[in-house]
């Protein structure tokens, strides 16, 4: 458990109300999702009906604009082009992505099953926000044909700005769910646009309209990247 993860703010929203049961899988709290055998057994619960809602968030580092700020961060290892990672990559840069590529597959396939056991499920990541300032077209999980050809019409498939829910930067973040309450807080929905050079058209109408002092480039007080490897 994390200060001030879903799992708190879900009790704090149920309590006096109704009672959450909660089990979370996090690779911060050293769970290892890196094996099948961990799949399978989330996918065996999914199966036995054992759960309402499926949230998925599958670690971003990979995926994230910051590698774009060349000298700021880890290098870009994917693009718009090489979604599932550049295919020159040498060995540790590949490990990082087919980890990441991994974790995201098997996010796809519980979301799948808990389709097929109409039950709910919501997929959270970083917006699609097009061409970067660095000179790159930077990759999204958005750009996967494993995501996009499974979003339905009836589908929630939308972004927000995490600003608005209280987080110390704006992190455009989309969300794709089948809950239709989220609705309330996805604000902005449509799938991303972009014009001939690709920059982002939409739908988020431009930045969120706060001055945010933290910052996702360059390095801690520790000499780490914000973005992580």
């Amino acid at each position: 458990k994390r200060e001030g993860d879903l799992e708190e703010h879900l009790r704090k929203l149920a309590k006096g109300k109704f009672n959450v049961h909660y089990q979370a899988v996090d690779i911060v709290r050293g769970d290892d999702l890196s094996h099948d055998e961990m799949w399978d057994n989330i996918f065996k619960q999914i199966n036995n009906r054992m759960w309402d809602v499926l949230i998925v968030s599958p670690p971003c580092g990979t995926f994230s604009r910051a590698r774009s700020n060349y000298g700021m961060g880890p290098p870009p290892i994917r693009s718009r082009t090489y979604p599932r990672g550049f295919p020159w990559l040498k060995e540790t840069h590949k490990q990082q992505v087919d980890r990441a590529n991994y974790f995201v597959d098997k996010c796809v396939e519980a979301i799948e099953k808990m389709m097929d056991c109409k039950g709910y499920f919501m997929f959270e990541h970083p917006e699609d926000l097009g061409w970067h300032s660095g000179g790159q077209d930077p990759s999204s999980v958005w750009q996967l044909t494993s995501i996009i050809s499974k979003v339905k019409d009836d589908h929630l498939y939308g972004v927000f700005f995490q600003c608005s829910r209280g987080a110390s930067t704006s992190a455009p973040t989309r969300i794709w769910s089948n809950l239709v309450a989220l609705r309330e807080m996805v604000k902005y929905e449509g799938a991303p646009t972009f014009n001939e050079d690709s920059k982002y058209m939409g739908p988020l109408p431009g930045p969120c309209g706060h001055n945010h002092r933290k910052s996702l480039k360059g390095k801690d007080k520790a000499g780490k990247h914000h973005t992580k490897d």
